[in-house]
């Protein structure tokens, strides 16, 4: 089921966002993506960080694959994380993620800038 916000996406979240423009090799066009920041943040600047999604995974040891739970099927790229207007880019809800991949996104995206 996707519907569009009215409020702002929560942690966890699976969603719909447009991510274009794109430069390089950024993912591009509107596709599945995870919500990583929280509602209160989200809600306050408009803005959301979430991850894109794709269903053709390149064998990345950053790519998390989306569980059998999940309503939406492929890998998150957790390298490609960033921060988007989601007010403008016209957000749908798509479903939420199981706690586990949520944390290994989140593992992943530790790794990448050193927080661990």
């Amino acid at each position: 089921m996707v519907k569009r916000l009215s409020s702002a996406p929560e942690r966890g979240d699976l969603v719909w966002l447009d991510f274009m423009p794109q430069s390089g090799r950024e993912i591009d066009k509107r596709r599945p993506a995870l919500v990583l920041s929280p509602k209160a943040f989200n809600s306050a600047t408009g803005f959301v960080a979430a991850c894109p999604i794709t269903s053709k995974g390149r064998g990345s040891k950053f790519e998390v694959a989306l569980d059998d739970t999940s309503p939406i099927s492929g890998v998150i790229l957790s390298h490609q994380f960033k921060t988007l207007d989601w007010r403008s880019r016209e957000i749908q809800f798509a479903g939420k993620v199981s706690k586990e991949v949520l944390n290994e996104v989140t593992a992943r995206i530790a790794a990448i800038m050193c927080l661990e």
